[in-house]
């Protein structure tokens, strides 16, 4: 299981740490983005919100643009999302002390991958004894 895992690994490896690009990486950059609020306003700020435009003023959405519900005070919010799903690696980059970027959550994913891997194995194993 290790070998498989390291092997997992090493070909996401060159793809570890390189900007974002392209339409297939738009959860990332969402999730970077509500992290990055989290980071610089503050957690509270937006009572734990996902908040998925940027909140200088120079960003916000001009009064009576929309009527979307989900923007107050020119700031758009995201509701529809898993939980814990910005929570956790908000906590990990607090914890650790570093802005979030893509390869602190490319490796927070990879822990998580290794979790799953380390639960299919102990299913397989409880499923074909022997």
């Amino acid at each position: 299981m290790l070998f498989a895992f390291l092997l997992s690994v090493a070909v996401r490896a060159p793809q570890l740490g390189r900007p974002l690009s392209a339409h297939h990486e738009y959860c990332t950059a969402v999730a970077l983005i509500i992290l990055h609020n989290w980071y610089a306003d503050g957690f509270l700020a937006h009572q734990g919100n996902p908040v998925i435009s940027f909140t200088d003023p120079a960003d916000r959405i001009p009064e009576g643009y929309t009527t979307n519900p989900a923007v107050h005070d020119g700031v758009m919010y995201y509701f529809s999302h898993p939980p814990l799903a910005y929570d956790l690696p908000y906590a990990m980059f607090k914890a650790v002390g570093r802005p979030p970027d893509a390869l602190g959550l490319q490796v927070f994913n990879l822990f998580f991958h290794f979790i799953a891997a380390l639960c299919l194995l102990l299913a397989l194993q409880e499923a074909v004894p022997g």
